[in-house]
């Protein structure tokens, strides 16, 4: 990525911020426009029926499968999950996923959802939330649905939903 940047000010002023941008670290930054509001009680949620429609349009890919098995397995007392450990249970040999390609798999599944016949707009398939003590994000499944992807997640059998080889999951997550 090519960033351009344009500074005014004296020889020492600029000087400085070169030294901070030399020194800088990549981070992601979400605008806050962008960023979710939470959920809250006069949230609609998709019936379980279109998220069954939704899971059996298509196969999953690995990533997809691993984000609902993750958000499935979650403690049952809340069942809220962090960005963090999503990062985590998605991410191969060890390592976290990048948040961006996070974002790109919660995003690919919202678009598998509202491109399901029976999408009513404004609804929502996950409730997530800010935690009080450092402010990152966490996700769960509604209870209404989490019955739903969990069954389907444990007797999937049909090959529809199935985990498909790595090498074609782009091709069917860019679909909708």
């Amino acid at each position: 990525m090519n960033v351009s940047l344009t500074f005014s000010g004296s020889p020492g002023e600029i000087a400085k911020v070169m030294a901070a941008v030399q020194n800088a670290t990549a981070t992601t930054v979400i605008p806050k426009s962008l960023q979710p509001t939470g959920i809250d009680a006069s949230t609609e949620f998709v019936s379980p029926e279109l998220i069954q429609r939704a899971l059996n349009r298509r196969k999953l890919t690995h990533l997809t499968r691993n984000l609902l098995r993750t958000l499935c397995d979650a403690e049952e007392d809340e069942r809220f999950v962090r960005r963090s450990k999503l990062r985590l249970a998605l991410g191969s040999d060890g390592k976290e996923l990048e948040d961006r390609r996070l974002n790109g798999v919660l995003g690919k599944f919202g678009m598998r959802v509202k491109h399901t016949d029976g999408y009513v707009s404004g609804t929502s398939y996950f409730e997530y939330k800010k935690t009080d003590d450092d402010g990152e994000w966490c996700y769960r499944l509604p209870d209404h649905l989490h019955s739903v992807v969990s069954k389907f997640l444990d007797d999937d059998h049909s090959g529809v939903g199935r985990v498909q080889s790595s090498e074609n999951d782009n091709d069917a997550e860019n679909r909708p």
